[in-house]
């Protein structure tokens, strides 16, 4: 709603059944939803908990970044720009699928199925990323910027595989309740979007240089 149609609100008088405003609003929440929303912001707070956790642990001499000089590992990262683009290539599935399913199609099936394997891409990409860290030396106990790389992408999976699952219990149940589909495809969507920018996040802060740490960490206090 624009600030003009707020402006020419009249709450003092009598409005239509089923007309009134803020009852329109509040039908447009649902149970569902709120409950995503927090749960998002749980899992924001955990992150955001870990990583001035990490940029403390930065500033011991003991923390040698992963990224930054020639020889370090992810100071070529495009194995993460692409397991990246896989995740991209995943939400803009989920995005289609949920506008099919607003236009009362039935094909959102191939999208689902799209959506699915992208994401499987982007979790099979993680571990072979896992594996070519531990074939260099870099094992999770050898350097604290490694244990939080495995933990931050550990935790990040979990949410992926998590998403997975009730994706696939969406479909399913959506064979029995179709008219539910739609909104049910809204939350996963928007679930989907969330994976994506928190992976933004920590892929730019796990492949930065000792010099953008020392001033993350000035700025926090540390």
């Amino acid at each position: 709603m624009s600030v003009l149609s707020r402006l020419r609100e009249k709450p003092w008088l009598a409005q239509p059944a089923g007309m009134d405003p803020a009852l329109q609003r509040a039908r447009r929440r649902w149970p569902e939803h709120t409950a995503l929303m927090f749960m998002l912001a749980i899992s924001t707070v955990l992150f955001f908990l870990f990583t001035i956790t990490f940029l403390g642990r930065t500033q011991l001499p003991d923390f040698q970044p992963l990224a930054g000089m020639p020889w370090q590992p992810l100071t070529n990262s495009v194995m993460l720009w692409l397991n990246t683009l896989w995740l991209a290539l995943s939400g803009l599935a989920m995005q289609l699928s949920l506008r099919q399913s607003r236009r009362l199609h039935k094909k959102v099936g191939p999208w689902l199925v799209l959506a699915t394997l992208l994401v499987g891409f982007f979790l099979a990409g993680q571990w072979l990323v896992w594996q070519q860290l531990l074939a260099q030396g870099y094992g999770l106990r050898t350097n604290p910027a490694n244990s939080y790389f495995y933990l931050f992408t550990a935790v990040h999976g979990v949410h992926v595989m998590a998403g997975v699952i009730a994706l696939l219990r969406v479909w399913w149940h959506s064979r029995r309740q179709p008219l539910k589909l739609s909104r049910s495809l809204q939350l996963c969507t928007t679930y989907w979007h969330f994976l994506l920018l928190l992976w933004l996040v920590l892929f730019a802060l796990l492949t930065r240089s000792a010099d953008t740490y020392n001033t993350l960490a000035a700025m926090c206090g540390f």
